[in-house]
């Protein structure tokens, strides 16, 4: 296996044991606002999320090494670059919507206006890291945002749209452990989630 598969094996990892985390919050969320409390729905979030982080730490093991010798080339800093202003800006993005959005008295639509924002910080990375399931990850929390509070009869609070959004990002967490992640949307792969 060539270094640059590992290191963007690895890369992918960090992705993957992030999204199982995130993926998990968002499906205890619908949990809670759908069932409440059910200890057997959030003992197997939980179990999915911990199956998927420790599939993902598994393969980052076994790939740091090449991650981390590919760690201090151009490309690679550029793109550790280009990911931490773009997460910075989703966090600052979020806050200040939620807070403008909380504010205006439509609290009701914070849910929706994050999912979008996080979908739409997907589309940078894709193209910082070569990575086209970042594009159909965007794309599919986007949508979603867009289409489900139109769609339910009890709009943004349909807890519908916490599922699709855990779901998708669990989906997104397999495809990145899968082989269909390392291949490239053009030029060469990158290492970074």
């Amino acid at each position: 296996m060539s270094s640059v598969i590992s290191a963007e094996k690895a890369g992918r990892a960090i992705g993957a044991m992030f999204f199982a985390f995130f993926g998990a919050a968002w499906l205890a969320w619908w949990c809670l606002e759908r069932f409440g409390v059910a200890p057997e729905i959030l003992a197997a979030i939980g179990a999915g999320a911990i199956a998927i982080f420790l599939r993902a730490l598994w393969q980052f093991r076994q790939n740091r090494a090449a991650l981390a010798a590919e760690a201090e080339t151009p490309e690679a800093k550029s793109a550790r670059k280009l990911f931490s202003l773009v997460n910075a800006g989703q966090w600052i993005a979020v806050f200040v919507v939620a807070l403008v959005l909380a504010l205006t008295g439509h609290p009701e639509w914070i849910r929706v206006a994050i999912m979008f924002i996080v979908g739409v910080h997907f589309l940078p990375l894709a193209a910082a890291f070569r990575y086209r399931w970042h594009y159909a990850t965007g794309g599919a929390l986007i949508l979603l945002s867009v289409v489900y509070p139109f769609a339910t009869a009890t709009g943004p609070l349909n807890p519908v749209g916490l599922l699709g959004a855990g779901l998708i990002l669990w989906a997104a967490a397999l495809i990145a452990l899968s082989p269909f992640s390392l291949a490239p949307a053009g030029g060469t792969p990158k290492s970074a989630p």
